[in-house]
């Protein structure tokens, strides 16, 4: 929380000052009480004390003061707004590579739970379609606010042949330019996940740059690590490390940002920090109004128990 006025905040020295002063006079009012030596007389005389109650309305005052001081500092503070009025295509790697078994199981079952992390992350009605690629590029699921489909549509994913990430990311610009045509021009995101070495189809820098002239930002997730194999024709293994080169250069051309995962742990983990950005906006909102509000509460509950038990306001 931040201050747009931070120099009214000094004021807030007077509420200490009040409450010194009170105790004071209350410790003077115990002195002037013990003077009058016949206590008989004092208790039939005195009225009955009101005990704790005489200091309830002072605090509530003090409280009032306080917050009427904040709120002319007028508070300003950061919130997170779901963004019910964005979209993101969701483009999956299921290249051979990605049998690969660096992250446990394997590279394409880890990316499909975190994946579904991911949906999960998101605001109910942000609409989220699905792209997958491998030899070649194809729409799984169009953009839509229903999250199982798109779930329904990641568990049939399959590995096999080679790496056409450009074509992926093509279909998936193409998804967003349909629907912005058809809609108002909405935030778009795409979100890729690969373990790079692009080698069929169109380059991705190529798409790369498309999708920076539609204002599209990519955000990329490499999954494996330098050491991923996978199995072919029959006991031959054959390496399969990730090319983070590749991916940081889309997604720094798109004004999108790269993550490495090594682990499956840290797969999901990324996948709801990246939904949690993705998902959500961060809007700084003034609080005067709030604040102010209630400082009200406050001072009326001091003047109704003031009336309540003392007859009198404060």
């Amino acid at each position: 929380m931040s201050f747009i006025n931070p120099w009214v905040l000094w004021l807030l020295l007077l509420a200490p000052a009040l409450g010194a002063m009170y105790l004071l006079m209350q410790q003077r009012r115990k002195s002037y009480a013990v003077r009058f030596t016949n206590l008989e007389l004092l208790e039939t005389v005195a009225p009955r004390s009101p005990g704790w109650r005489r200091h309830v309305a002072p605090v509530l005052f003090l409280v009032t003061l306080i917050l009427l001081i904040g709120a002319a500092a007028r508070p300003v503070a950061t919130l997170r707004i779901p963004r019910e009025q964005a979209s993101i295509m969701l483009v999956m790697d299921i290249s051979g590579s990605m049998a690969a078994t660096d992250l446990e199981p394997n590279r394409i079952v880890a990316a499909k739970d975190a994946a579904r992390e991911f949906l999960d992350s998101l605001p109910e009605r942000m609409r989220v379609g699905l792209v997958a690629f491998s030899d070649y590029a194809s729409l799984v699921a169009p953009l839509t606010a229903d999250k199982e489909v798109v779930d329904e549509a990641l568990s049939k994913l399959r590995v096999q042949g080679g790496t056409a990430m450009g074509d992926g990311l093509a279909v998936a610009l193409d998804q967003i330019e349909v629907e912005r045509q058809t809609g108002q021009r909405v935030p778009a995101s795409i979100l890729v996940l690969s373990d790079g070495a692009s080698n069929r189809g169109v380059p991705p820098d190529q798409v790369a740059e498309a999708a920076r002239a539609a204002q599209v930002p990519v955000y990329l997730i490499g999954v494996g690590t330098e050491a991923g194999v996978v199995q072919r024709n029959g006991n031959q293994l054959i390496r399969v490390q990730l090319n983070r080169a590749e991916l940081e250069s889309v997604a720094q051309a798109t004004g999108g940002r790269y993550f490495q995962s090594t682990t499956s742990e840290s797969l999901e983990e990324i996948y709801r920090s990246v939904g949690s950005s993705l998902g959500f906006r961060e809007e700084r909102k003034e609080l005067t109004p709030q604040v102010v509000g209630l400082a009200a509460v406050f001072l009326v509950a001091t003047a109704a128990l003031s009336l309540l038990w003392f007859q009198r306001l404060p």
